[in-house]
């Protein structure tokens, strides 16, 4: 039988989560409420050292 391993991105615990790097990417998901524009899904730059940091990248 085989052992199941998960993604190595994956933290097992939030103690594991905060002792991790820090993140350099968010995905977040925009949406209008007015429905006029369609929803997205968007790279926010949260490297605090870059120089688009905060900014939407992609």
């Amino acid at each position: 039988m085989a052992l199941w391993k998960p993604d190595p991105t994956f933290y097992a615990s939030p103690r594991d989560a905060a002792s991790a790097p820090p993140e350099k990417l968010a995905y977040v998901a925009a949406f209008d409420r007015a429905a006029e524009k369609p929803d997205a899904i968007v790279v926010l730059d949260v490297d605090e050292e870059s120089a688009s940091y905060g900014q939407v990248i992609g």
